[in-house]
């Protein structure tokens, strides 16, 4: 869209000037001891011979030095602040990587006439790619129906979580399809779909806030009882209360101050 493009356009402007700007100043950060080293000297010399030749005054010397040394002074501190590149271009390519994703489905011609996601999830022939060469899933084929239990057993990358994360539409399929009550999941809003779904991550993610908070994240209007219903749900409701502040203990940055169990119960809401 117009704000990807613009902003797009933005960072390639600034990138470079930022690149020179900081290698510029780093070379000249491993200099800068010398330079001032063979700077301070030339001047005091320069500036007793024209104090001789009485082209200068000693005021105007003793200014001049004073300056340089301010100026040598200054430069360290500049220059310290380096390392912050890599950071900030480790944060360009994730912003770049960001903007170049297609926009997801969110809305559809026929959404009105859509019926609720009842739960019939089929793969058809389903292939994926991360990097084009190597399929993380191959000719996938399976069909689950609406209230059966089914756990997918396999090896580590042997491409579990690349169908959670097909079946959420955060991928899409390098060949075959998806569908969700014979409707293919291109044809569906995301947001729609993803209100029928579940997800718990491997390693799951909190925010730096309250129980509450976290378990509430994403829900435009909630009340306490639906964040309440959601703990029950996820069976960590006798487990927050037992907690000093219920609800509204803090979970700390990334879900410190609570168990790995614990963590994974409050991201399944």
């Amino acid at each position: 869209g117009i704000v990807q493009d613009a902003s797009r356009w933005l960072l390639l402007l600034v990138l470079p000037l930022c690149i020179f700007n900081c290698h510029t100043l780093y070379f000249h950060f491993a200099r800068h001891r010398v330079f001032a080293d063979i700077t301070t000297p030339l001047i005091v010399l320069t500036s007793a011979w024209l104090i001789i030749e009485g082209k200068i005054s000693v005021s105007v010397s003793i200014a001049a030095i004073l300056y340089q040394r301010r100026l040598i002074a200054n430069v360290p501190p500049i220059v310290s602040s380096y390392p912050l590149f890599h950071y900030a271009v480790a944060a360009y390519q994730r912003i770049f990587a960001i903007l170049d994703d297609n926009e997801e489905n969110m809305t559809s011609i026929e959404d009105s006439k859509r019926a609720e996601v009842t739960g019939n999830i089929e793969f058809r022939d389903v292939s994926f790619t991360y990097d084009g060469k190597e399929y993380a899933l191959k000719n996938v084929s399976f069909n689950i129906k609406p209230g059966q239990l089914v756990a997918l057993v396999g090896t580590s990358g042997s491409g579990k979580s690349t169908v959670a994360k097909l079946i959420l539409g955060l991928y899409e399929c390098s060949e075959g399809n998806i569908f969700f009550d014979g409707v293919s999941i291109k044809e569906i809003p995301l947001n729609r779909l993803r209100k029928r779904i579940g997800f718990v991550p491997q390693d799951p993610f909190l925010f730096n806030g309250s129980i509450k908070e976290n378990i509430s994240c994403g829900l435009e209007k909630f009340r306490d009882s639906v964040v309440e219903l959601a703990a029950e749900t996820a069976e960590a409701h006798s487990f927050i209360c037992l907690l000093p502040k219920g609800f509204d203990t803090p979970v700390g940055d990334r879900g410190l101050t609570l168990s790995g169990g614990g963590k994974a119960k409050d991201m399944h809401r």
